[in-house]
C-alpha cells in the first residue's frame, strides 16, 4: 500500500509540474486572476478574504475620494449618505450592498495604514496618506 500511494505521489508532482494550469485543487489556486483581491480585516488580522475587485476598486475609489485628510474625519453613517451620489450605478443599481461593500474596504484599509479611526467613539474616519 505504501509504494502504490508513493508511485501515485510521485506521478501527481510529475504531473503538476508539466502542467500545473491543468490540475488545480480544490477551491482555485489563490494565485490565479479570477478577478477577484485579497482583502485584510484590521479587527482579525491574520484573517484574509478574497472579495470581488471590480466592486472592491469601485468602493476604495469612492470612499477615498470622500474622506477628509484629517482629524475629526467622518462617520461611517456620513460616509454612507455622502457616496450615494458617486458610486457607479453599474456595479452598485441604486446603492445595493454598498454598506456591505463600504466596510469591507473600510476595515481593509485601517489594516494597510491608509484609514485611520479616531481613539473614542463614534468612529470617524479619515485617510492617512499611507
Amino acid at each position: 500500500v505504501r509504494v502504490t500511494i508513493r508511485m501515485w505521489y510521485f506521478q501527481l508532482a510529475r504531473a503538476w509540474s508539466a502542467a500545473p494550469d491543468l490540475l488545480r485543487w480544490p477551491g482555485g489556486d489563490r494565485n490565479m486572476d479570477d478577478g477577484k483581491i485579497e482583502v485584510w480585516n484590521v479587527s482579525s488580522p491574520h484573517h484574509k478574504v478574497r472579495v470581488d475587485a471590480r466592486k472592491y476598486q469601485a468602493m476604495k475609489d469612492v470612499v477615498l475620494r470622500l474622506l477628509p485628510d484629517a482629524a475629526p474625519g467622518m462617520t461611517p453613517a456620513d460616509l454612507l449618505v455622502a457616496m450615494q451620489l458617486h458610486l457607479p450605478q453599474d456595479i452598485f443599481p441604486g446603492g445595493d450592498k454598498a454598506g456591505w461593500w463600504m466596510k469591507c474596504v473600510q476595515l481593509d484599509l485601517e489594516a494597510r495604514g491608509v484609514l485611520a479611526r479616531a481613539a473614542k467613539a463614534p468612529v470617524r474616519l479619515w485617510r492617512t496618506g499611507g
